[in-house]
């Protein structure tokens, strides 16, 4: 059984004048990262429209800096063939709250993009039928409105 064919074969070099978009990006390059910040691990997507691009699965460490894990990321989308110049939106949810406003530096940092955090009080269309709706984590409200 012959392995699936990379998602970029010719990736340029990290740093180098022009990143351009590979062949699985659509015309425009516009792509939302989706992060899931939980207790073990971090979880990342990038979506361009309804098709998912790339997944990745970070240790979430609470003695990372937003430098550290953007090294990390950059270099995985590197890997994967994602232009982290096509990033136009970024959506984070997050069960660990002391790493929002890491994460939230790095977005708009590395990005340059403030991110779309999803927690009590955002409008996501879908109604929280709890007596105390705060008590409902970020993680299962995204996952119930995808």
């Amino acid at each position: 059984m012959r392995s699936p064919a990379p998602l970029a074969p010719h990736l340029p070099v990290l740093g180098s004048a022009s990143y351009n978009c590979p062949t699985v990006f659509q015309e425009g390059c516009a792509v939302l990262l989706a992060i899931d910040i939980g207790n073990t691990e971090c979880k990342l997507g990038a979506f361009q429209d309804e098709r998912m691009l790339a997944t990745w699965r970070l240790s979430t460490d609470m003695h990372r800096t937003a430098d550290e894990y953007a090294a990390v990321i950059l270099h995985l989308f590197h890997h994967r063939g994602v232009d982290p110049q096509a990033i136009t939106g970024i959506a984070l949810c997050s069960s660990v709250p002391t790493l929002n406003r890491l994460f939230e530096e790095l977005c708009r940092s590395y990005f340059g993009t403030a991110p779309l955090v999803v927690g009590a009080g955002v409008k996501t269309g879908m109604r929280i039928l709890y007596d105390n709706p705060r008590e409902v984590g970020a993680d299962r409200i995204t996952d119930a409105v995808a």
